[in-house]
This record gives C-alpha cells, sequence and structure tokens, in this order.
C-alpha cells in the first residue's frame, strides 16, 4: 500500500521578529519648482473655483464642494499624502480612484516615453471659503515650507464635473422625458446626515423621487436609489457630493436558459428548522427549493422572502446549487460521491424580487444572517447582473468584503455566464459580476472539461478584477460545456441533471472547501483553506484574466498529501509589528549534496479590512514578501544577505505594465513558483513584511505601535527532480514540523 504523507503544519514556529532599520532617506527628484507649482496651482484652483460658482447653491451641502486634487507620479507612496495643506485648510479627502495621465513634467527612468502612467485622484471636500482661502495663500505667497512641500506634489487641481459623475449607460439618445430609476453613490459616511438630507432635497427640486428606505451606507460612501426624469440626470449630476450615477442593475441567477423551463410557477419547501445531530457550517444562499427538495435530514431550510409561490425554475436552480454542494457531482469519478455534507439553505430571491429595487432585499437578507450567525463556508451563485466597473465598487462588493473581512468565513462566489460576450461588440458585458470582485472573497469561474486538456468554458466571465484585485476569477472549477455537461443529482427524485454553469462550479469549490476542513478536524483557517486552494491549480500558463490562477484540483487527497520528493508545508502566523517576521524555509543539509534543481511553490492569503471609498488603496493591509535563498550569501557592504526575485510583480501579475510598481503587495492572495539549484540554497527565508495604510495614507506613528494583528496563510511546496526521501530528511531535521491529522474516514463515514 502506498505510504501517505500528510501536508505539514506548523511551519510559523521557525519564524522570528525582525528588527528593521529605516534606510536613510534619497534625493527625490521633484518634477516641480514652488515656483512652477505655484502658477500651475493657482491657475487650475481659480478655474475650479469659478466653475463651482456656476452651479446654483443648493448643489453644495453647507456650502462645501467636492474637487479632484491628482497627485503627480513621483508621490504615490502613502507616505507622500498631503495631509499637512489639506489640515491647514480644514479640506477632507472623501475618496479616491486610479487615473492614467501623462504629467508635464516626467522624472526618472520609470517616467521616460510618452505612455500614460498611473497615478492617485483625490476627491477633497470642504468649504468653498476654505478653497478661496488657499488660493488668496498661494496667490499671496503666504504658504508656509511644509504647506509648499505638499503643493509641489500636485499635478492637477480641477472641479469635479457632473458629466465626469454619469455611466454612459444611464445616458439615453432618444431625448425623450422617461422617468427611469438609478442608483447614486454619494461621499457620504453615517456622520454627515446633513450630505444625505442635502441630497433629498436637491432630489425634490428636480421633480425626482427617493426610495428612502433602500438607501444604505458603508463606511464613507452612501448608496441611494432614485426615480426622475431622463432629461435631468445632467442636473442631477451637478449635485457635489455625488460620486457616480448608473442604473439599477438586475439580479442574475445564473444558468437560467440553461435550465429551459417554462415559465410555471409551484409551491415551495416549508421552512425546516429542526435540530440535527451534524450541525453545518456551510450557508447557501439562493432560490428556494421546491416542496420536497426538503425531504434530508441534511439540509435545513429557511425561507426569508416569505414567497412559497415562486417560479419552478427558481427552485431548480435553488435546489442544484444545495445538491452540489451536499452531494457533488453525481459522476463516477467523485470519490466522495457518498458524503453528504450538512447544509444551511438560505431562500433570499425569488421572482417577487425582480421588483426590489437596487437589489437591497435580497442583500439584506444575506448580512442578516451573516452578521448574527458564524459560518465557515458561503456559496453565493447569484448576485447583479452588471459587469464589475473598474473603479466604483458596488453595494453588493462593499458589503460583503466588509463583512468577511476578519478572515473567519470563507464566501465563494460565482463570476457569472456572460462569458459568451467577449467575442462580440458587447465584450465589455463579458466581465465578472459583483460580488465576485471581492477582495475577501474567492470568485470561482467555469472550465469546460476535467480532463488534462482544458479551458474557460465559453459563457464563463472573464476579468480582471480591479486594483488591487486584479487577478479575477480567483481560479475555475469545471462547470460543464455543451459537449462534457456537469451532473448533478437533484434532490428530490434523485435525478441526474446535466447542465453547465458558473452557478454550479462554484457551490463545488465550496464542498471541496468543506470537506478539506471536515477531514483535517478544523485545525486549518479560512485564509489557509482559501490558499489550498488556489495552490493547487499548480503550475500553469494559462491566461490569468480569463482563467485567474488556473483550475483547482478535484481531488483532495492531491491537496492533502505529499509525495517522497515533494513537500507542502503550512504557515498559520500572526504579524502585529510593521517590521514582520523572518520564516524559514524546510532545505535540509543534505539537500545542498543531492544536486539538480529544486522547484519551489509559495501561495499566500490574508484577509484585511478594506476603504470601499478609496478605490486606489482599498486594502488596508498587504504583504511584502522577500525571498533570500542562501542566507550566508552576505554581499560586500551590505546589511543582508542577497535576494531573489519571487514575490515580485512581474512574477505574479506577468507582463501586465499598467500595474504599479508594488500592485502586488496589496493583492489579498496570488501565487508565484521559483526553480533553483539545490546548490543555491542554504537556510534558505522568507522576510515577511506587514504593510498598512488608512485612507490611502500613511498612519501616525501611535497607530502603528497599535496595530491591528493580521493573520496570515503561506502554502510552500518544494520538490525534487531527483530520486530523495525529502519528507522523511525535512521530517528528522524540522522536528517542530507536524504532519496535519488527516481523516479522510471523517468524511466517507458521515
Amino acid at each position: 500500500m502506498k505510504q501517505k504523507r500528510p501536508i505539514l503544519s506548523k511551519a510559523e514556529l521557525y519564524t522570528n521578529d525582525i528588527v528593521r532599520k529605516n534606510p536613510p532617506p534619497g534625493d527625490k527628484k521633484i518634477p516641480y519648482s514652488y515656483g512652477r507649482a505655484k502658477r500651475r496651482i493657482f491657475n487650475q484652483l481659480a478655474s475650479t473655483i469659478a466653475k463651482s460658482n456656476e452651479l446654483p447653491n443648493n448643489a453644495f451641502p453647507n456650502g462645501n464642494i467636492v474637487t479632484k486634487m491628482t497627485l503627480h507620479p513621483s508621490f504615490l507612496a502613502k507616505s507622500y499624502f498631503p495631509d499637512v495643506i489639506l489640515k491647514k485648510y480644514k479640506l477632507q479627502s472623501v475618496g479616491s480612484k486610479e487615473v492614467f495621465i501623462k504629467p508635464d513634467v516626467r522624472v526618472g527612468r520609470d517616467q521616460d516615453g510618452d505612455e500614460t502612467l498611473s497615478s492617485s485622484l483625490y476627491f477633497v471636500s470642504g468649504q468653498k471659503d476654505n478653497f478661496e482661502l488657499l488660493l488668496d495663500a498661494i496667490s499671496s505667497d503666504t504658504l508656509d515650507e511644509a504647506c509648499r512641500e505638499d503643493l509641489i506634489k500636485f499635478e492637477d487641481i480641477s472641479f469635479f464635473d457632473g458629466g465626469e459623475k454619469i455611466n454612459p449607460s444611464a445616458l439615453r439618445d432618444d431625448n425623450q422625458a422617461t422617468d427611469l430609476c438609478y442608483e447614486i453613490v454619494l461621499h457620504a459616511s453615517n456622520s454627515d446626515k446633513f450630505i444625505v438630507e442635502s441630497f433629498y432635497a436637491y432630489i425634490s427640486t428636480l421633480d425626482g423621487s427617493v426610495f428612502e428606505s433602500k438607501t444604505r451606507t458603508i463606511k464613507g460612501l452612501t448608496f441611494c436609489f432614485i426615480k426622475l426624469s431622463s432629461l435631468k440626470i445632467k442636473s442631477l449630476a451637478n449635485f457635489s457630493f455625488i460620486r457616480v450615477v448608473r442604473p439599477i442593475p438586475e439580479l442574475n441567477l445564473s444558468d437560467k436558459v440553461e435550465l429551459a423551463l417554462p415559465d410555471t410557477y409551484m409551491d415551495g419547501c416549508q421552512p425546516n428548522f429542526s435540530v440535527r445531530d451534524n450541525v453545518s457550517n456551510i450557508a447557501i444562499f439562493d432560490a428556494g427549493l421546491g416542496a420536497d427538495d426538503c425531504d434530508n435530514a441534511n439540509i435545513r431550510y429557511f425561507d426569508l422572502t416569505h414567497q412559497n409561490t415562486d417560479l419552478e425554475e427558481n427552485y431548480v436552480h435553488g435546489a442544484l446549487v444545495t445538491s452540489a454542494v451536499a452531494f457533488g457531482e453525481a459522476d463516477s469519478s467523485n470519490q466522495y460521491a457518498g458524503v453528504v455534507l450538512p447544509v444551511d439553505h438560505f431562500k433570499v430571491y425569488s421572482n417577487q424580487d425582480s421588483f426590489d429595487i437596487g437589489l437591497v432585499d435580497v442583500l439584506d437578507r444575506i448580512v442578516g444572517v451573516l452578521t448574527s450567525k458564524q459560518y465557515k463556508f458561503v456559496n453565493i451563485s447569484l448576485g447583479p447582473k452588471v459587469p464589475c466597473p473598474d473603479d466604483e465598487p458596488s453595494l453588493w462588493t462593499s458589503t460583503l468584503d466588509d463583512i468577511a473581512s476578519k478572515g473567519d468565513t470563507l464566501i465563494v462566489v460565482a463570476v457569472g455566464n456572460e462569458g459568451i460576450y467577449l467575442n462580440t461588440d458587447m465584450k465589455d458585458l463579458a466581465r465578472i459580476q459583483p460580488p465576485s470582485d471581492m477582495l475577501n472573497g474567492l470568485s470561482i469561474g467555469a472550465a469546460n472539461s476535467k480532463a488534462k486538456d482544458w479551458s474557460r468554458a465559453s459563457y464563463s466571465c472573464i476579468g480582471p478584477g480591479r486594483r488591487p484585485g486584479f487577478v479575477k476569477p480567483d481560479a475555475l472549477y469545471f462547470g460543464g460545456e455543451s459537449n462534457e455537461k456537469l451532473k448533478i443529482l437533484g434532490l428530490s427524485d434523485f435525478q441526474i441533471h446535466e447542465i453547465i454553469g458558473t452557478s454550479f462550479a462554484a457551490p463545488l469549490v465550496t464542498r471541496l472547501a468543506a470537506l478539506i476542513d471536515r477531514s483535517t478536524n478544523g485545525e486549518l483557517n479560512v485564509a489557509t483553506i482559501r490558499a489550498l486552494l488556489i495552490h493547487s491549480t499548480g503550475k500553469n500558463s494559462v491566461d490569468r484574466i480569463q482563467c485567474g490562477w488556473g483550475r483547482i484540483s478535484h481531488d483532495i487527497e492531491d491537496i492533502l498529501y505529499c509525495s517522497k520528493n515533494t513537500v507542502t508545508v503550512i504557515y498559520q502566523g500572526i504579524l502585529d509589528s510593521a517590521s514582520g517576521v523572518r520564516a524559514s524555509v524546510p532545505c535540509p543539509k543534505a539537500l545542498t549534496h543531492v544536486g539538480g534543481m529544486v522547484n519551489i511553490d509559495a501561495t499566500v492569503c490574508f484577509y484585511t479590512d478594506v476603504d470601499q471609498q478609496h478605490t486606489v488603496s482599498y486594502t488596508r493591509a498587504g504583504l511584502e514578501i522577500t525571498f533570500r535563498p542562501d542566507f550566508n550569501n552576505v554581499k560586500k557592504d551590505a546589511a543582508e544577505a542577497a535576494t531573489r526575485s519571487l514575490f515580485t510583480k512581474k512574477k505574479i501579475f506577468g507582463t501586465e505594465q499598467s500595474l504599479r510598481r508594488d500592485a502586488h503587495k496589496w493583492e489579498t492572495c496570488y501565487k508565484v513558483d521559483d526553480r533553483i539549484r539545490s546548490s543555491g540554497l542554504n537556510e534558505p527565508m522568507f522576510d515577511i513584511k506587514y504593510l498598512t495604510r488608512d485612507e490611502g495614507h500613511s498612519r501616525s506613528a501611535s497607530e502603528m505601535r497599535n496595530l491591528q494583528p493580521l493573520s496570515y496563510s503561506l502554502v510552500v511546496t518544494i520538490s525534487l527532480e531527483k530520486d530523495f526521501d525529502l519528507y522523511s530528511t525535512i521530517l528528522n531535521e524540522y522536528n517542530l514540523l507536524t504532519p496535519i491529522d488527516i481523516s479522510l474516514d471523517a468524511i466517507v463515514n458521515v
């Protein structure tokens, strides 16, 4: 019988705190002298104030206007945030986003050429009088030295014009007066009631109406839903604190077409809250279950819509999603087909919700459950039917990212089935749909086959995601194609349904995650399970935009076991200081004498709080990981061992040029690989540094001393191309490493 070697845990015991000395600051190349900056910014600010004077006073709550302040690309580091000049003149950054510009002056080799450069645009609010005071100070040359240093950082200051706020899809070409519903995103937090009330009053002057009960606030953004004549949309956008105006999305229950059912109505299952022995840590949010679908002790059913009569196709969708989690594939290759996982199914959508403004009620039902009960795994195979925007997160994504930020719940989301538009004139519709652009979630697309040769299923939505969160979908899983369909059991009739769709690929990944959790007795945290799933995609050259990190392995044993010459170790660590830790990579001394090449694969994952209003710096935490393959290889005049490129932008994103140099450091999940001679490895180390920011700028010294601990998971696989018992050698030399207690019997004998 082949010996089974479980993956190794407790690698975090081989870490030590790093004491860092900040290097002396280098000479910063300044694009503009103060004299030139003064002339440029004076003219821009004067024009900004003049444009604001053209609009009615009721567009400015309490006399506050919102401007755009764009930094020169040389000043993107969070330490360059111009907080001195903003505080001095009582101005406030209420949001930000990434923009691409051609600055008047370029400095440094990385700015050579004529291409556009990434920069940060800040939305800055304040009393119009305060902007005028700043203008006067510039004109009279009375700025103090600190404010002068901030002024030279600006490339442009301009008025936030209403036309920029309107999503093109919200405009009509027929010039006909039609009352339409719109979603409005305001720069307003819960403490900014006066902004929201002023907005309501402004809408009434345009003879519009607000669905006030649907208004929701997430940190610095408030989402409102209104009804207004299409001819007045441009006047609406003049309200200063509006960030974006866009159409209200429909809800997308993926895969309706493939089910091919008539529009017939039927009664659903009665709610079933029975107490059972197998308490579930899995929540499914979907449409309902049919009348006979709940006759199973492993399925608890909660109807949060209170709409028992519904379309048959909705019930079938809900049943097949739940079957995918509870039973898995109805296929001979499914090794654990007899394993039934207990689930809690929540009906959060009925056909009546087609009329729900902004899909707020559907989202509220999901939020109500997630904020009242702790689930380790959540499956969402529905969401707004709209492509994810680049710089304006949706209400769904903003809300769920906030809930998942603690890292206690793995939210698995289907990316949508509009990938069929990729090679058409409507290719923008092929992009992933909310909330699959979550940074704190796992977005799943569909692969077209389980065979060795596979690709993205033709219907599966593609990336990229936002920045950060560029690699989306995170991964693919088999979801079927017209010539190789996915087989799922019906809950009530136990007949095999041949279907396709990301709606069913996602719950199969949810099931796999739950099986990993059960077979390891709950010892692995959510970040580690997420990292293991991404890690299982292995080395590949797939298109990141279409396939994410690749196709997740369907074999749980491939994920949880090592071989003689391939060893996987897990670090489940906590960072509580910005200096970070130094983590040893298990590399036995005998390895240098074995010769040949060593392959190293690493996947990192963490969860972080987010700033929804600052899309350019959406994640508050990041990791900077440095690989030192030979700890004794210290070059002359160097303080540390030499590094080797591994966790770099190019390794993670490939040749994508539009991303910033440090973009990879703020991603919450990514993987890399390397191939190195065994003789080049001598006490190899990873330096893992904790990065942090708050609303796009640096934290204070006090905040840095009291950082929230950051939990991270790092999965590393070391493999040899020569025959050598690496597994046993590592265990003997690194005796603190512990083989994970894996009990596959626990999932077979449910």
